[in-house]
């Protein structure tokens, strides 16, 4: 694996500016292996890597960043949504984001000790998400859950 590395990195030396080579980390120039071989996903790219979903993505926008790929590439940044769920116990609310909001909630609440209900969903990309995270930061409980507020549940209904 670590001689597949280097010849990758000789490779992109010769392919691309060696000055924007050098900002990029290990991990990065893997991730952008990986897009050349046609993975696609931040899930497929974690996978294989062992990165979660949030460090793949802060990899691929610095891919992006620098000028190796485009977002327009990435079928999860194009063809996703923002959901909003409510723990029905706690009546804490999820802003999240998934190809697939209703089979996201179904595996949530395989591990989940409270009924999870998804109240609302639109169409949307990761970023839209964070720009959610953001705004309500100060009503954050821990990761992706809020307390129960309805400015963000009016937020689904624009």
């Amino acid at each position: 694996m670590i001689q597949a590395v280097f010849l990758f990195i000789i490779i992109m030396i010769i392919k691309f500016n060696t000055e924007k080579l050098k900002k990029l980390s290990i991990t990065e120039i893997l991730v952008l292996e990986l897009y050349n071989k046609g993975f696609k996903k931040y899930d497929e790219i974690g996978s294989i890597l062992k990165l979660k979903r949030d460090t793949v993505y802060r990899h691929i926008k610095k891919l992006c960043e620098n000028g190796f790929i485009q977002w327009d590439n990435f079928n999860e940044f194009n063809n996703g949504f923002v959901y909003l769920a409510k723990n029905t116990v706690t009546n804490d609310l999820k802003i999240g984001y998934s190809v697939n909001p209703k089979n996201r909630i179904s595996n949530l609440n395989t591990s989940s000790p409270n009924l999870i209900k998804l109240l609302s969903f639109k169409r949307g990309t990761m970023i839209d998400e964070r720009k959610l995270h953001l705004k309500y930061k100060s009503m954050r409980k821990n990761g992706e859950w809020f307390s129960y507020n309805q400015n963000i549940i009016n937020e689904f209904k624009k």
